[in-house]
């Protein structure tokens, strides 16, 4: 586990990459080109969920965050569940 600077853009695959390891993915490459394999922790659960559990992929982690929010929060919720029902009140 390694900490970075939170500065854009860092979170995307490519920058990560960068940051993590010094090597540069080709343009138009992919990271498996310079022998990397970059995934994310949500697909990874998804994919434990469903090779032990046998457990389709109905759910997922989304952090609720913005300066009109009192306190961010992450919340595990349906897929299909709508932005309203997540966001605070704003009237």
């Amino acid at each position: 586990v390694s900490a970075i600077p939170t500065k854009y853009p860092s979170g995307g695959e490519k920058q990560l990459i960068q940051i993590l390891t010094n090597k540069e993915v080709p343009s138009r490459g992919i990271p498996a080109d310079i022998g990397i394999l970059v995934q994310n922790v949500g697909t990874l659960f998804a994919i434990n969920e469903a090779i032990h559990k046998g457990k389709p992929l109905i759910e997922r982690v989304i952090t609720v965050t913005g300066r009109t929010l009192n306190k961010p929060k992450n919340f595990f919720i349906n897929i299909i569940t709508e932005c309203k029902q997540v966001l605070p009140d704003q009237t």
